[in-house]
């Protein structure tokens, strides 16, 4: 039977989740970040090229508008106001985490500023406020657009990137007995941020992923017996329009080790790597087969990690 302590495998694919603000109620905190907007914050929708007008009073506290964007978009937001308020402005995603927010678009004015180009495709909302919560009116005008709505933007082509990953790893490892035939099994599984480094090659209409070469060792035993995960530099060929690619590597190919066409199969030792690239964000997967000195003592590495692209 197998004995395998796997310690919170998976977890760090959870979101962590944060309670809405009571109607009203200002939602800002020392990071600037908002919430999904209301429904009685909601004014309607807003596209590339519109000039709206809107009332703003202390109740509710903010109002928004929602922007359906692509991946590459040019974004370029203003938001004034003609009574003489003090315009705040925010961009942020779907989930109501913000992007970008600005006050004064410099010294001069009091007028809000946001230009940047749109990391995916997504439904965004641009959200304003009068910074000391008086009554006012704001005119909010959007320019850009051109985004192509590709997985992997163009503007991230060529560029590489050293962040921290959420990843969850998995190492399975068996010993052989010769006298009973047996395989005892044992795993160890657990999840951490780890620094990874990427590269986005290729073009536009076919991009590769490239995971540098990264490894180490784990203590998986009280007895500070150690096992090593990782995975040598990568590249991964991505479709331009998912973003997502995979790779197959065996590793024991050309090495038949007899004629049970099973045991071949297995001790090829093949990794499969899996890589995906949307926005800002990239996501890449090993699952490695093992095989240590039999059939039965074919055991599995895997690797789950994703990052934000800053």
């Amino acid at each position: 039977m197998k004995k395998i302590s796997f310690v919170c495998l998976g977890a760090f694919l959870a979101m962590a989740c944060s309670a809405s603000a009571p109607e009203g109620e200002v939602a800002e905190s020392a990071d600037s970040a908002l919430r999904v907007p209301t429904t009685a914050e909601i004014l309607g929708t807003i596209d590339y090229g519109q000039s709206l007008t809107a009332e703003y009073t202390e109740v509710p506290s903010f109002r928004a508008y929602r922007l359906a964007g692509k991946s590459g978009d040019s974004f370029d937001l203003w938001v004034r106001s003609p009574s003489g308020g003090d315009a705040v402005a925010w961009l942020l995603r779907s989930d109501g985490k913000t992007l970008v927010k600005n006050d004064d678009a410099d010294g001069t004015t009091s007028d809000a500023h946001i230009a940047l180009t749109l990391p995916r495709t997504e439904n965004y909302f641009v959200v304003f406020r009068d910074a000391n919560y008086e009554d006012n009116t704001f005119t909010v005008s959007l320019g850009g657009g051109g985004g192509s709505g590709a997985a992997v933007p163009s503007n991230r082509l060529g560029s590489t990137v050293t962040a921290q990953a959420q990843c969850g790893f998995l190492i399975e490892w068996a010993t052989f007995v010769s006298s009973s035939s047996t395989c005892p099994d044992f795993g160890y599984g657990w999840s951490e941020p780890v620094d990874l480094t990427f590269r986005i090659e290729g073009t536009e209409t076919k991009p590769v992923l490239v995971a540098d070469a990264f490894s180490f060792e784990k203590v998986v035993s009280s007895d500070g017996g150690k096992k090593t995960i990782g995975w040598p530099e990568t590249r991964i060929e991505l479709d331009p329009a998912s973003g997502k690619g995979s790779s197959n590597r065996y590793s024991n190919v050309d090495n038949r080790p007899g004629p049970n066409t099973y045991c071949y199969g297995i001790s090829k030792g093949q990794t499969v790597f899996n890589g995906s690239v949307t926005g800002d964000k990239i996501s890449f997967e090993m699952f490695e087969n093992l095989q240590h000195n039999t059939c039965c003592a074919s055991k599995r590495r895997t690797a789950q990690c994703t990052l934000t692209i800053p």
